[in-house]
């Protein structure tokens, strides 16, 4: 309520991310930056595009200053989660990927219950290879196992 977008807003969004429900619905003062009871994804975006506005540099002020996203970046390599989660939207990681590069802290390790998306690529290379394999179980060979043209 400073009207500043800045790590202590981070910090608490953070906190209460992944959290809230229509039974215990979180407050925007939790974190619920869209006003739907629940801390995610949703909310942490709107904080990235805002990330910034009305401060001032908090950790590294001076020459070797980052950017206000830059600092957003370090704070959350301490949230696995977020960080995950926010590397899986193309859109929002595009606004942190060029702090990746500069080795600002190590890469949070991915939390055991978040499981990785496989690429589209991926997923039709398994199906085709299921399919060809599917093809071929019941094809009719010859005597040295080889397949028969039908």
């Amino acid at each position: 309520m400073d009207g500043q977008v800045n790590l202590d807003d981070f910090t608490v969004l953070g906190d209460s991310f992944g959290l809230g429900s229509d039974q215990n619905p979180q407050k925007w003062l939790q974190g619920d930056l869209n006003y739907n009871a629940l801390v995610n994804l949703d909310d942490f975006t709107i904080l990235a595009t805002t990330f910034g506005l009305g401060t001032q540099n908090m950790l590294r002020p001076g020459p070797d200053a980052l950017p206000p996203l830059g600092e957003l970046y370090i704070a959350l390599l301490d949230y696995p989660q977020i960080y995950w989660e926010a590397r899986g939207s193309r859109e929002l990681w595009a606004m942190f990927e060029p702090f990746e590069s500069i080795n600002l802290g190590p890469i949070p390790a991915m939390p055991e219950g978040l499981r990785a998306i496989p690429e589209p690529a991926t997923t039709a290379a398994v199906l085709a290879l299921a399919l060809a394999a599917r093809r071929t179980r019941g094809a009719r060979r010859d005597a040295r196992g080889a397949i028969l043209a039908s």
